[in-house]
């Protein structure tokens, strides 16, 4: 298999992971249903007779061409039509529940052999037995058999035809006898005569010869094996049924899910976003959390995150950490917030820098002025400090509510701050703030809202992805972090945002 096989193979895999429980809906119902119609259809039981043909016996020429097997083919055929099968019922006494036997009657021979099996089916498996052991019984019934002779009944209605113009030729010359007709009128009589009488005498003795062969049939077969009554149905088939639910099931919930998936690939729980991607879920925040001056109290939701967050930047002995989300409005900013004040107050010195120059929004949120800010630092255009950047920082960077948190505004709103942000001035900033600072936290603009995130995800130590129920898709999620991956950038997990259920 190779790399996009198995990469669409895993995508194929997070979607049944995602719609498990709309995958799981169609196949209980599709199993259930197959049990239900298994349970309510009729047991079929099928008893089987083995019988050996040798047309020989009936007088059949076996040297002729085909004529073995026709003869085979001719009582085959013969054991499921209605006549036959009318004398089975007729003589088990099934015309009230079983007369009509049609189609459950039928004939196998056995390749390269001289054997025919005869196999009936029933609701019931001593009736099955019986109705193929009654099959085989009427075979060897030369009376039974000799009506499925055809050239004896018509032989018989020829001699009665021709025995009926013999009395009527009799009659004429009797009468021309009698009325003392000529000579030569009475020789031709006698001559018809004799010829009704030619004729008479010969249908009879072929109507005698084939009445003699009535019955021979019955002598070319020789049971071999009767029927048994059968232990165990033929159907419904249990096994099967359920097996062709579940495929059926499986089929309809994948496609289901597909369908799904089309429409509305929105996240809706913490279990679609752990099925997008393989990164960990570092926090799901309830919806309903409001930004307002001064900050209220961190909830346990974000020191849980922050918790997290210095464990995996402690391991690694990093400091710096960005976070973004697909699109605009998933709450990022927010999250970075109160994680950088959860940080501080579990005692580090924690730096909350707005790198969102298209869209910034920490001076409003801390009641500060925007500028001067990021941009006067790495812009050779802005307004920056006359002293060094060590010493400048203390400057500009501004105190928060919050012990032990710093902030550092955007300075400047820009259209497309990327190439700025892509700057060795930024890399050289971001190295001497996380000489002064236990942590960095940079809020970022979305990803698709231009390329600010992007180019400073590959400089910082790791990326928190933020998603938002009901905004955030799993493609996008999915794109977002492939998109993260290829840039080079350490995703560190994803925090599901805006939860109706934390």
């Amino acid at each position: 298999m190779n790399e996009e096989s198995r990469l669409q193979l895993e995508r194929y895999l997070q979607l049944v992971n995602r719609r498990k429980f709309v995958l799981v809906v169609p196949i209980v119902l599709a199993v259930l249903g197959a049990a239900l119609l298994s349970f309510l259809q009729e047991p079929v039981y099928v008893a089987t007779a083995t019988a050996r043909v040798n047309p020989a016996a009936s007088g059949v020429d076996t040297q002729s061409a085909g004529a073995a097997d026709r003869f085979l083919t001719t009582y085959s055929e013969i054991i499921k039509r209605r006549p036959f099968t009318d004398r089975v019922a007729q003589d088990l006494d099934l015309q009230e529940n079983s007369a009509n036997l049609d189609g459950r009657v039928t004939t196998i021979p056995v390749p390269n052999s001289e054997l025919i099996e005869i196999q009936a089916k029933a609701s019931d498996p001593d009736e099955a037995a019986d109705i193929a052991n009654s099959v085989t019984t009427l075979l060897r019934d030369p009376v039974f058999m000799g009506q499925f002779d055809t050239d004896a009944p018509a032989l018989r209605k020829q001699a009665e035809d021709a025995r009926n113009r013999l009395d009527d030729e009799q009659a004429v010359l009797g009468n021309l006898q009698t009325t003392g007709a000529s000579e030569s009128d009475i020789t031709t009589q006698e001559q018809v005569v004799e010829a009704a009488r030619n004729s008479y005498e010969t249908l009879l003795t072929e109507s005698e010869n084939a009445a003699l062969r009535q019955g021979e049939a019955a002598r070319a077969f020789i049971v071999i094996e009767a029927a048994e009554a059968p232990g165990t149905p033929v159907s419904p088939r249990w096994m099967f049924n359920l097996a062709a639910g579940l495929l059926a099931g499986l089929a309809a919930g994948v496609a289901l899910s597909l369908v799904l998936e089309y429409i509305d690939p929105t996240l809706r729980g913490v279990r679609d976003l752990e099925s997008v991607t393989r990164l960990p879920v570092l926090a799901s925040i309830p919806f309903g959390i409001r930004w307002k001056y001064p900050p209220p109290p961190v909830s346990t939701d974000y020191r849980l995150l922050s918790t997290k967050l210095r464990t995996v930047l402690a391991e690694s002995n990093r400091k710096s950490v960005l976070f973004t989300s697909t699109r605009e409005e998933e709450g990022n900013t927010t999250v970075a917030t109160y994680t950088a004040m959860a940080m501080a107050q579990a005692g580090l010195r924690t730096l909350l820098l707005d790198a969102n120059l298209s869209r910034p929004d920490l001076h409003k949120l801390f009641n500060v002025p925007m500028s001067p800010g990021l941009y006067n630092f790495i812009s050779q255009n802005g307004v920056r400090p006359a002293l060094p950047v060590a010493e400048a920082i203390d400057e500009i960077i501004q105190e928060s509510p919050v012990p032990r948190l710093s902030v550092l505004t955007a300075g400047t709103k820009m259209n497309d701050p990327s190439e700025l942000l892509a700057s060795s001035e930024m890399r050289s900033f971001l190295d001497a703030v996380e000489s002064k600072w236990d942590v960095v936290v940079i809020d970022g603009a979305s990803m698709s809202s231009g390329a600010g995130s992007a180019v400073i995800a590959s400089a910082v130590d790791g990326v928190v992805l933020v998603a938002a129920e009901g905004q955030a898709s799993s493609t996008s999620v999915e794109d977002t972090v492939g998109e993260l991956a290829s840039l080079g950038a350490k995703t560190l997990g994803l925090v599901y945002c805006k939860a109706t259920e934390a």
